[in-house]
């Protein structure tokens, strides 16, 4: 996808874990990261993946059954600033994130809609706060306060 975004230069981390029996897929994948000049951090520890995260403008996150509020590593994206560019939620419930992500159904797609995103710094930028004020929302805190809100007092 980032050969097909054009006029912007992006560098590329890729995050993830290794499954076991997945050593030709990490062979695979580190000569992709190579080709793309992009960098592979395989099981980083929670720490430096939040690191990464809040340092990356965009998280590609293609997720086969659409974006969800079950996706720990999305709510972490956008609780960091990251925009997350991933296919559209599938269920009604999670139609919010159609406001907060950028989606798309294939790469060509999503590769036109970071392009639409990144031409306009209000628009990232206004996504971006938008899908932070969510993620603060969701959190523990905002959470209590609103059961706290709902009890009876006394």
């Amino acid at each position: 996808m980032l050969q097909e975004i054009r006029g912007h230069r992006l560098t590329a981390a890729i995050v993830g874990s290794v499954a076991d029996g997945a050593a030709p897929y990490v062979t695979t994948m580190r000569a992709r990261a190579e080709a793309l000049g992009a960098t592979l951090h395989l099981d980083a520890d929670p720490i430096t993946v939040a690191e990464i995260l809040s340092a990356s403008k965009l998280a590609f996150l293609p997720y086969e059954d659409g974006i969800s509020s079950r996706r720990g590593t999305a709510l972490a994206a956008i609780a960091n600033g990251t925009l997350v560019v991933t296919t559209p939620p599938r269920a009604a419930a999670d139609d919010h994130f159609r406001d907060l992500c950028v989606l798309g159904e294939n790469t060509e797609e999503l590769a036109r809609q970071v392009e639409a995103v990144l031409v306009s710094a209000d628009s990232f930028e206004g996504m971006r706060a938008a899908a932070q004020a969510f993620a603060r929302s969701q959190d523990w805190a905002s959470i209590a306060e609103r059961y706290r809100a709902i009890l009876p007092s006394g």
